[in-house]
């Protein structure tokens, strides 16, 4: 189908409907010159549009239920529920299962006309041409089940390099002669990147390898640590992020460290509590064209998570959230974090984000809201919605956020009280989130209606003449992100995202179906290109990855079906370390380190439901999530250094009388699964041993940061094991046998 530019002109100045919106000509650079012209298309922001609530108008009230629509919800009794994700019919008709989701398959080439489409559910690769959508545009590199290629990038003469996750290796792309190379690089490749001053590739490892590929095919490698994720060549430097701290190492190009920083943790007043929320899940690490390197990550409360309350996980807004997203940028000349975002509660699950440097903004995917309706998949977020860091990433960044119940007053500007004063109160309304407007405290305590909900009493009390400023930054009630945040209409399981200044257009990735969709950066739907490969639809996949209601998915804590290193603070039990998922879970019931969860339907009716707010799933659903979990594949052991020193722990290990290990932590799947106490402050459920080298820190409560620590009496416990006696090469062996697991 081919439009005149009169045709296409009109096209532009308008909405499209999906299917007219497949193809709009034969060439997209013409489009984006159309483009450049067009105004921004209405209702694509993120503004909410649910109901009013009931309001309040008691001197403690926080504010009406929340509403029904757009980014609001319903309040059911005893908790606040958001909008719920919709899983329809119960389906697997995918021949493989699919992994669990790691985002950042989109590369825009040097010329910003073509884009590099990493397919790891059907192991393809894409070159699509934009400057041609509407003709043949597709170039399709197929690999071996299970190579599941993710990250790319452009190196010299065109040709694409990819890293085949489940692969172990690189593979070399040459969309002119169609020609697959690939070298083993280590057992678990995750970033790439390459240096032009030097045609080198540089891959960061999941078992702690910094390889380093010369255009030659020589290769070398350092050992860094465990956990490498993103790498991103700057100048001199190169920095590789870490997924599940939200830190940077930097190293010159020979590995050599210079340093490390890491996302800073935020304190809010209005957030949850005082605790600190600190980095945890760093999805996404690239370079900006201003310089900077931008870290898109998840922070997770170090306070008391309540788990008897329903809906103790997350509200519907970041003031209420266990887990939120944020955007950090960092200084690669001095590694200090320059920048980092407010909460921005809504965009579960940030897979992966791209800037749009002529508008300075960050498109944001939020894989999580793929199967709710009226939440958005891709945000847009103003970069100068940045909360300066000062450079010091060890003092928590302390952000003023009118959070609903938070009782804050501050002096200036005639002052008000936010959420209630000693002088008569005044009662949040409520409006789609829950009361965004402040009913009875605006400046100066002129009693005020808030929208949909009553006027709250007499006013919060007037500030004193010319008080002191107002802090800064400050937001409105239930103030986060993602109330200044616009959003892009994408459809299907958005997974990656690329910016095209050339074209000014955002192409965005989806999983299933698969296909890119190419967007103004109003919204307006350009074009939406076909990627070949079949139906992976699987909803225990979706059930997963979704926000479940309370702006919190099971893969925000179990990223990549593993674990996100993080300890809870539960007000019932103490601390509890995140348990990972990988290998599967069947065979180890029952559940939690309490042992309280006898099956995985019972975790769904009592967390999923209960705790994160979710819909009912009946018994289909829940068996198709079982299905996905336990296909979630281990991650390949890192090389044996010392074979001899493996062996002799297997042997310590397996030795009832020196150490009994293996009498709880037997069998096929190294666990009694019982429940029993060893010293260690209470009676637990045996763990798996099975890939524990890669999830420190270790035990409940976190107390081993290594496998070492656990031989600890501080942290192990004196019965637990047979340890005691145990001479330091004994632990280096048994630790070197348990790296294998």
């Amino acid at each position: 189908m081919t439009q005149t530019n009169a045709e296409i002109a009109d096209l532009v100045a308008k909405p499209v409907a999906r299917p007219v919106a497949r193809y709009l000509g034969t060439s997209l650079l013409l489009l984006g010159v159309v483009a450049c012209g067009g105004g921004s298309v209405g209702g694509f922001h993120s503004t909410p549009t649910g109901t009013g609530g009931t309001g309040g108008n008691s001197p403690t009230s926080s504010g009406g239920s929340v509403g029904t629509g757009g980014f609001g919800g319903e309040t059911f009794p005893g908790k606040s529920v958001g909008p719920q994700p919709n899983f329809g019919p119960t389906v697997v008709s995918a021949p493989q299962t699919p992994r669990p989701l790691s985002g950042g398959t989109l590369r825009l080439s040097k010329s910003g006309t073509r884009v590099f489409v990493s397919d790891p559910d059907r192991d393809l690769v894409n070159v699509v041409d934009l400057s041609l959508v509407g003709t043949s545009t597709v170039h399709s590199f197929t690999f071996s089940p299970g190579d599941e290629p993710g990250r790319l990038v452009e190196g010299d003469g065109g040709k694409v390099h990819v890293v085949l996750r489940g692969g172990g290796a690189v593979a070399t792309l040459d969309p002119a002669d169609g020609s697959i190379s690939r070298k083993n690089v280590c057992a678990s490749p995750r970033g790439l990147a390459f240096d032009a001053p030097t045609s080198k590739l540089f891959v960061a490892c999941e078992d702690g390898t910094l390889a380093t590929v010369a255009a030659d095919g020589t290769a070398t490698a350092v050992s860094l640590e465990r956990d490498l994720r993103d790498v991103v060549v700057v100048g001199d430097k190169v920095l590789i992020s870490k997924l599940r701290s939200s830190e940077l190492i930097a190293c010159d190009k020979t590995g050599k460290r210079l340093g490390r920083t890491q996302a800073p943790s935020v304190v809010g007043k209005g957030l949850r509590d005082s605790s600190p929320f600190e980095g945890t899940i760093a999805w996404r690490t690239d370079a900006t064209p201003d310089g900077h390197v931008v870290m898109v990550h998840e922070r997770g409360s170090t306070g008391l998570v309540d788990t008897a309350k329903p809906g103790g996980y997350g509200g519907v807004d970041c003031t209420s959230n266990i887990v939120h997203t944020a955007i950090t940028s960092f200084d690669p000349a001095t590694m200090a974090p320059v920048t980092t975002t407010m909460p921005f509660g809504r965009a579960v699950l940030p897979v992966d984000f791209a800037y749009v440097s002529d508008s300075d903004q960050y498109a944001v995917v939020a894989a999580g809201n793929a199967h709710t309706p009226g939440l958005p998949t891709l945000f847009l977020v103003s970069a100068k919605e940045n909360v300066p860091v000062n450079g010091n990433s060890a003092s928590p960044v302390i952000l003023e956020i009118f959070g609903s119940g938070s009782p804050i007053a501050f002096d200036g500007t005639g002052g008000s009280s936010v959420g209630g004063s000693s002088t008569g109160g005044s009662a949040t309304g409520g409006s789609s989130t829950g009361g965004s407007s402040v009913g009875g405290s605006s400046m100066g305590g002129t009693a005020g209606a808030a929208s949909g909900g009553t006027a709250g009493g007499s006013g919060g009390a007037t500030g004193p003449s010319g008080g002191s400023p107002v802090p800064s930054p400050l937001r409105p009630m239930n103030g986060c992100l993602d109330n200044g945040a616009s959003s892009i209409p994408a459809s299907g399981e958005p997974v990656a995202v690329v910016y095209s200044a050339k074209l000014q257009v955002i192409i965005v990735q989806s999983r299933q179906p698969s296909e890119l969709q190419i967007f103004q950066t109003s919204g307006l739907l350009l074009a939406t290109v076909d990627l070949p490969g079949g139906d992976m639809t699987d909803t225990g996949h979706a059930i997963f990855h979704s926000n479940a209601g309370g702006s919190i998915a099971c893969a925000s804590c179990h990223a990549e079906g593993a674990e996100d290193g993080h300890v809870w603070n539960f007000a019932e039990t103490g601390p509890r370390r995140t348990q990972s998922l990988r290998g599967g879970v069947k065979g180890t019931e029952p559940f939690h380190w309490d042992g309280d969860m006898k099956d995985l339907d019972m975790i769904m009716d009592k967390v999923f439901v209960g705790r994160m707010s979710g819909p009912v799933l009946g018994n289909e659903q829940k068996g198709a999530l079982s299905g996905f979990v336990n296909a979630i594949p281990t991650v390949a052991a890192p090389a044996v250094v010392d074979a001899s020193s493996v062996q002799r722990g297997k042997a310590l290990f397996e030795d009832a009388q020196k150490t009994g290990c293996a009498t709880c932590h037997g069998g096929p799947r190294f666990t009694n699964n019982t429940t029993v106490a060893v010293g260690t402050g209470g009676a637990f459920q045996v763990p798996s041993l099975i890939g524990v080298g890669w999830r420190t820190p270790l035990m409940h409560n976190g107390c081993a940061a290594t496998l070492a620590d656990r031989f600890d009496p501080a942290c192990g416990g004196a019965t637990h094991g047979n340890v005691t006696s145990l001479t330091a090469q004994d632990k280096s062996d048994l630790v070197s046998y348990l790296e294998t697991l």
